[in-house]
Formats: C-alpha cells, sequence, structure tokens
C-alpha cells in the first residue's frame, strides 16, 4: 500500500547506487603541484611529530630512571597472604625470585632424604 511504495523504492534506489562501481577520487580536484605540495607539508609534519614524541619519549624514560629507586615497597600483612598451597607451588607464576629459592629449598631438601 502507501507504506509499501515508499520502502521499496528507497531500497530500488540503494540497490542501484550500490551495484554501481564506486569512484576513487582521492585528490582528483587538485593539480599535480598542489598534490606534492601537500604531501611534502604532511611528510614534514609527520618527521616533525615523530621527532617530537622521540624526544618526550627520551624525556620521560630518564626522569623516570632518575627517580625510580623509592626502595622496598612496605611489608603489609595482606601482601602474599596465602591461605592454602598453589598447584604449582608456594610461589606466584611470575615471582622468580620466590620460585629460584623454593625450588633450591626443595632440592636440598631432596638431598637430605
Amino acid at each position: 500500500g502507501l507504506v509499501h511504495a515508499p520502502i521499496m523504492q528507497a531500497l530500488n534506489a540503494a540497490t542501484r547506487t550500490a551495484a554501481r562501481p564506486l569512484a576513487r577520487r582521492f585528490s582528483s580536484a587538485a593539480s599535480p603541484e598542489e598534490a606534492a605540495q601537500t604531501g611534502a607539508s604532511w611528510k614534514k609534519i609527520t618527521l616533525a611529530s615523530g621527532v617530537v614524541t622521540a624526544i618526550i619519549t627520551l624525556w620521560t624514560f630518564v626522569d623516570h630512571k632518575m627517580h625510580s629507586s623509592h626502595g622496598a615497597p612496605p611489608a603489609y600483612p595482606y601482601i602474599k597472604m596465602r591461605t592454602k598451597p598453589f598447584p604449582w607451588g608456594p610461589c606466584s607464576p611470575f615471582d622468580l625470585e620466590c620460585k629460584k629459592e623454593w625450588k633450591a629449598a626443595k632440592a636440598a631438601e631432596e638431598e637430605e632424604e
């Protein structure tokens, strides 16, 4: 009826538009000289932003390294609290120092037996 016709017209128009091959117009309005100038400008902008980013990154890294020695963290009672042993041992999976100490203690214990 009245609602069906406009919907069908819109769908027909959409399918006709979708079926047409799309033209690729990136900078067709610009002359080759303008395109080269714009490309050179963006190349300079990209290079400048990369240099600024590298300087800020280096500054932050050096600042962090100069002020990062705060000592050992406080020994809070709730850190590394274990109520039952893990299946892989008493250490957390990424605590390599604890894992080394645990393996050494385990090897010494097996040698005593």
